[in-house]
């Protein structure tokens, strides 16, 4: 009887040791977002403003401004500085910080003394030289609320959720892909022209915009099923 007792409690452990090997999915990690220049996950809010909102940032910093952080907190790395008198859209706040997204498409946390006074937009474009209008801003919040942006799991991730184009520009992304195996890059529009650069863990995909308006890559490993999104945004 004890045997029996015996061989059951291992093939427990068994199974639950193997599911803990298995790679995270996207669903496991949808509040995060692509991982900053230090690995570290950004973390996406869970609740974002209802209306489109504008405001420039105003660092303390002489040559420069403040910093991007990925996380609603002080001392969690840094995804760079922005420059002082930046235009950037406000989607959500925790704390003493402001989510928010660069005319380029960078997202992150600042804290909000270095913010002027957000203001509404309700319709039409935001800035005169960026392009983007309330509409792109919606679309943003769906994807990171729906979390499928730029993020799998720890070892297959781009690194940015979000790309904001011209039309005829070029730009490229990194991808981290930890395996080997067969890894793919797809969209579902001619708005863009994409291929893979280089080999090997770190690679990028080169995008060319050929059209105005939205549209995503969907980049999917096969190994597992692995797959993500990023939102390229052509102005």
């Amino acid at each position: 009887m004890k045997s029996a007792v015996k061989r059951i409690l291992v093939m427990l452990l068994c199974v639950i040791t193997v599911f803990s090997l298995l790679p995270v999915s996207a669903e496991a990690v949808g509040t995060y977002g692509a991982l900053s220049n230090k690995k570290v996950p950004i973390e996406y809010p869970t609740e974002f403003f209802g209306e489109v909102m504008v405001a420039k940032l105003t660092g303390a910093k002489k040559n420069g401004g403040p910093y991007i952080v990925p996380k609603p907190e002080t001392g969690n790395g840094d995804l760079g500085v922005v420059k002082n008198g930046s235009n950037v859209i406000i989607l959500a706040e925790d704390g003493d910080f402001y989510f928010y997204m660069t005319t380029s498409g960078k997202l992150g946390w600042t804290n909000k003394q270095y913010f002027t006074e957000p203001t509404v937009v309700e319709d039409g474009y935001l800035f005169g030289s960026s392009g983007l209008d309330v509409d792109d801003i919606v679309k943003v919040k769906k994807y990171i609320s729906e979390g499928q942006c730029g993020f799998a799991s720890k070892d297959y991730y781009a690194s940015r959720a979000v790309l904001v184009m011209k039309k005829g520009e070029t730009k490229n992304i990194s991808v981290h892909r930890k395996w080997n195996g067969k890894y793919s890059a797809s969209y579902y529009a001619g708005d863009i022209t994409p291929k893979w650069v280089g080999n090997g863990a770190n690679c990028k995909v080169q995008i060319k915009a050929k059209a105005v308006g939205h549209t995503y890559l969907t980049f999917t490993n096969e190994m597992n099923d692995q797959e993500f999104y990023v939102l390229i945004i052509i102005t």
